[in-house]
């Protein structure tokens, strides 16, 4: 459920920005309708604003260890070759024998 929820909030204001540059504002019309939408690299202005949000989240969320602590974290870490010495097939060597 963690993830769900570290998912949903990485994407939600990912989406109101994209929404908001996706509105068809008229520069012309007013000075105060977003003045970014005439610059030359306003495109890749938005597409920055929007991966820098995603990576501080992410961020934000890995210092919480909420991602950490979830099953994917565990489930890749038994996969390869742990403290444990688990072998290929990720059964943690001689764990429960």
């Amino acid at each position: 459920m963690k993830i769900l929820t570290v998912v949903t909030a990485i994407f939600i204001p990912l989406s109101f920005i994209a929404g908001v540059y996706g509105m068809n504002f008229d520069p012309d019309r007013s000075p105060w309708n977003m003045p970014e939408l005439r610059w030359r690299h306003g495109y890749f202005f938005a597409l920055s604003l929007m991966l820098a949000v995603a990576l501080l989240l992410l961020g934000f969320f890995w210092r919480k260890g909420w991602l950490r602590s979830s099953i994917w974290w565990r489930r890749t870490r038994e996969d390869g070759e742990g403290e444990d010495g688990g072998g290929e097939d990720g059964d943690g060597g001689d764990r429960g024998a």
